[in-house]
């Protein structure tokens, strides 16, 4: 009896509410909260905190977190991709700007999971070809055109994508605007090849210096 009630006085809520505003609940409990016409160029917005944090239903986009002032935390397009302080691109289900802290992280591996396997060769050579350098990175990666660095900004290590693609494209990812990002984690394999090639080299010269010294 006490759910009727509540449902009726918060029916008689949202008829009575006048303008653009909107509170509808329906008789299974769903609430919709909605303000203006929910049309291209007009958000469904939710408020909390006297209008400093907000969640957003933006029509034709999906849904944005965050604190007023500031750059939206959370980003959920329609079509499953989440953005983290950036818009995500369509090219990544999860696109962050900034740095991630995990405990552990796992990749799926399963030979079942596999086909077309092929041991990988050459490694050794291509490895060789590779040059690493260090950077500081521009401001903020969601802005690429010409910003100056920070000035206390770490330094950090790596490799340039235009050049890496050269020589392994398999690792190389390009986003919905063209810029390149690296699958370093791929690297492992090639590295581990790459070290078990030059082990049997050392191993070979071993024999030699062996024969010579007897």
């Amino acid at each position: 009896m006490r759910n009727k009630r509540a449902i009726l006085i918060l029916s008689f809520i949202a008829l009575s509410l006048t303008g653009y505003s909107q509170l509808n609940v329906d008789s299974y409990g769903n609430t919709t909260i909605k303000y203006g016409t929910f049309s291209q160029g007009v958000d469904a917005v939710l408020n909390f905190g006297n209008s400093d944090h907000y969640i957003k239903s933006i029509f034709g986009y999906g849904i944005k977190i965050g604190t007023v002032g500031a750059t939206d935390i959370l980003r959920i397009k329609q079509y499953g991709t989440i953005g983290i302080n950036r818009d995500p691109d369509s090219s990544f289900k999860l696109d962050v700007n900034g740095n991630i802290r995990v405990n552990t992280t796992t990749y799926s591996s399963d030979q079942r999971l596999k086909t077309d396997i092929k041991v990988i060769t050459n490694s050794f050579d291509k490895i060789n070809q590779i040059q690493g350098v260090s950077y500081k990175m521009t401001s903020d990666d969601s802005s690429l055109q010409g910003e100056s660095l920070k000035p206390n900004a770490n330094r950090q290590f790596g490799f340039i994508a235009q050049d890496f693609q050269k020589i392994f494209p398999e690792l190389i990812y390009q986003d919905s605007e063209g810029y390149l990002s690296i699958d370093y984690v791929s690297m492992i394999p090639v590295l581990i090849e790459a070290i078990k090639t030059q082990q049997i080299q050392i191993e070979d010269l071993k024999k030699q210096v062996d024969s010579l010294t007897k």
